[in-house]
């Protein structure tokens, strides 16, 4: 009788550890998965890194930056005049 305790528990134990690493499984595809999304999205300024010889996080600050400015509506003279005339 005791060696059937031991049996279920040693069962139970291996059951526990089968559904853990599955989990874990699931987790890594997950992972995986916005790694390739992540990779894909940067693969842009990677090129971009590789053609000017610089660094991936320089070339992003640059990109950012440039994008950023060329959002950004002009202040120059003629339209901050027109503007505030409005």
């Amino acid at each position: 009788m005791h060696r059937a305790g031991a049996a279920n528990r040693a069962t139970y134990g291996a059951a526990v550890e089968a559904k853990t690493l599955a989990d874990l499984k699931i987790e890594k595809g997950a992972v995986e998965g916005e790694r390739r999304t992540v990779e894909a999205d940067l693969e842009p300024v990677q090129y971009l890194a590789t053609l000017l010889g610089q660094a991936d996080e320089v070339v992003l600050r640059w990109f950012i930056l440039v994008w950023r400015c060329s959002l950004s509506r002009p202040r120059c003279c003629c339209c901050w005049r027109r503007r505030r005339e409005d």
